[in-house]
C-alpha cells in the first residue's frame, strides 16, 4: 500500500521511512462512513482498494451524490490542505482499504518539498476539474436514461454489484424510473442479463443515448 504512494510522489528512502511512521491501514466494510460533512480532517486518505461515494446533503437534506472514488488515488486533500471542515461525505460503496496519513506531520514534513507540494497542487486542480465537468455533464445535459448508460459503461462492475437502490441514488433519479429504464435497454438489445451479470451487447447504440 505504502508502494503506490511512494511512486506517485516519488521518495527518496528517508522519505518513505517517515511516511510509514505517520500512517496506519484501516479497513471499512460497504455502507461506513469514512469521515461526514462538515468534519474536521485530521487525516489525508488514500485509497488503495475500493470504492468510495462523496456526496453533500441539500437545503432540504436531501443526499446529491458528486463523485465515485476508485482505488489508488487521495480523497479529501483539499480540505486537510486549505484547513476547512468537509463539505461532502465519504461512504463506502464496498469493502474499503484506507491509508490514514497524520495530517499535520505529512504537511510539516513533505509540504517544505516543492516536487511534493507541486503535486498535490496539480492533484487537486485536475480533480476539482474533472468532477465539476463529470457532475455537470450528467446533471445538466445528460437525461435519465443519458446517466444510466454512461454509468453502465464506465462503472460495469459497480452497476453488477449495487442494488438499484443505490445506483438510483448515485445517478440522482428515482429507483422505478431507473428500473424502466433498464427494461427498455432489455428491449432494444443494448443489454443483457447473463449469469446474473448485466452484459452491454450494442456499444454504438448505448453510445446513442449517452450522447443525447
Amino acid at each position: 500500500m505504502l508502494s503506490d504512494i511512494e511512486e506517485l510522489l516519488e521518495l527518496t528512502n528517508e522519505e518513505k521511512d517517515y511516511l510509514a511512521s505517520i500512517s496506519y491501514v484501516k479497513k471499512y466494510s460497504k455502507g461506513e462512513i469514512v469521515f461526514y460533512e462538515h468534519e474536521t480532517l485530521q487525516y489525508l486518505y488514500f485509497l488503495s482498494s475500493g470504492c468510495l461515494m462523496a456526496s453533500q446533503c441539500d437545503d432540504e437534506n436531501k443526499k446529491i451524490v458528486l463523485h465515485v472514488h476508485h482505488a489508488k488515488t487521495f480523497v479529501g486533500v483539499a480540505f486537510v490542505i486549505l484547513n476547512e471542515p468537509s463539505k461532502i461525505t465519504l461512504e463506502c460503496l464496498t469493502s474499503v482499504t484506507i491509508l490514514k496519513i497524520n495530517s499535520i506531520k505529512f504537511q510539516e514534513y513533505f509540504f517544505k518539498k516543492t516536487k511534493i507540494l507541486y503535486f498535490f497542487l496539480q492533484f487537486i486542480s485536475h480533480r476539482l476539474y474533472n468532477n465539476y465537468s463529470a457532475f455537470v455533464l450528467h446533471e445538466k445535459f445528460l437525461s435519465a436514461i443519458g446517466k444510466t448508460a454512461s454509468f453502465i459503461k464506465n462503472e460495469p462492475t459497480l452497476f453488477c454489484t449495487l442494488s438499484l437502490g443505490e445506483i438510483s441514488l448515485i445517478l440522482n433519479i428515482q429507483q422505478p424510473t431507473l428500473s424502466n429504464i433498464l427494461k427498455i435497454l432489455k428491449e432494444e438489445k443494448i443489454i443483457a442479463k447473463i449469469n446474473g451479470k448485466i452484459e452491454i451487447l450494442n456499444f454504438q447504440k448505448l453510445n446513442e443515448h449517452i450522447s443525447l
